[in-house]
């Protein structure tokens, strides 16, 4: 947890009295950028995907909505914060588009841990701990590509086939640096 005290050699100090005072006032301050950040990890971690390139507008699987609702209850607590969730419902339309939508953003992240990949093959990180992350990458990918295709019969060609090559090479990688 954040820490409520500091610690200096003269704590009568006026610079030091105004920066304690500051840092107390400040210390359970957030900044928007720390709700959105929080947002969007909340939100991938249920396995939503952005509709729109730049984010703000998410489809959330149905198996989610009891947390959503949380979280929207909880926003709306912010200041002048909203949240709005629109029922999507389902027709063949709907999850033609989003089907879409879903595989696309599976296919950019697929092809941003291949470049990840290969920049690692072409220079090997020190850490193992790095390439454990991109094991941990893969199959939350793997998890939501086949979340998305129980839900809005999403097929990403050769997924399972790309995920396990890029997973057997990092091991080899792993191999290496241990």
């Amino acid at each position: 947890g954040l820490s409520t005290s500091l610690v200096c050699d003269d704590p009568q100090h006026p610079v030091v009295q105004t920066i304690t005072e500051h840092y107390l006032a400040h210390l359970h301050v957030h900044t928007a950028d720390d709700v959105r950040r929080l947002l969007v990890r909340t939100l991938r971690e249920w396995a939503a995907v952005s509709l729109r390139e730049s984010g703000g507008i998410y489809w959330v699987p149905p198996g989610f909505a009891a947390p959503l609702r949380r979280l929207e209850a909880a926003i709306a607590q912010l200041g002048a914060s909203h949240a709005y969730i629109v029922p999507v419902h389902h027709t063949a339309e709907g999850a033609q588009a989003l089907g879409e939508v879903a595989r696309g953003s599976i296919e950019d992240e697929l092809a941003t841990l291949r470049k990840e990949l290969e920049a690692f093959t072409a220079s090997p990180p020190d850490r193992t701990s790095t390439l454990e992350r991109r094991l941990d990458a893969f199959e939350e990918v793997r998890g939501r590509a086949h979340l998305y295709r129980d839900i809005l019969s999403v097929q990403v060609q050769d997924l399972d086939a790309q995920l396990d090559q890029m997973e057997h090479q990092v091991r080899e990688m792993i191999g290496g640096v241990a």
